[in-house]
């Protein structure tokens, strides 16, 4: 009962000049909000682009020092050379897996290249 006195005011209240402006206000300042929300805030896509970020990439490696060769995660934004997980030094630079003897070796700036330790054709097209 005290609820249907206290909403039958308000409802009086915003049919006053007052109550009609304050009402217009509050509405626009939440269509505002939801705007800026939307186009504002943080989508899906820029989520998933910072754990991407975040997590790195898998690539292959080959250490220019000690001739370590495997796989490490890097990060997205960090370029070579890195620091070789066997040695610590920042020599290793990307690698290429080969699909013939699966040994790993820098990966040349070439498109088409060959594996040094068996001369198997990779790359090209």
């Amino acid at each position: 009962m005290a609820q249907d006195s206290l909403l039958s005011r308000l409802r009086g209240w915003l049919q006053t000049p007052a109550g009609t402006c304050v009402g217009i206000v509050a509405g626009l300042a939440l269509m505002a909000g939801a705007v800026g929300i939307f186009v504002y805030g943080p989508s899906d896509a820029d989520t998933e682009i910072d754990r991407l970020r975040a997590g790195g990439r898998q690539v292959w490696v080959f250490c220019r020092d000690c001739g370590y060769g495997g796989q490490m995660r890097v990060g997205v934004d960090e370029g070579f050379p890195v620091v070789c997980p066997k040695c610590h030094q920042k020599r290793a630079v990307q690698g290429y897996r080969c699909r013939n003897c699966k040994r790993i070796f820098e990966l040349p700036d070439a498109r088409q290249f060959t594996c040094p330790h068996c001369n198997t054709l990779h790359g090209g097209g």
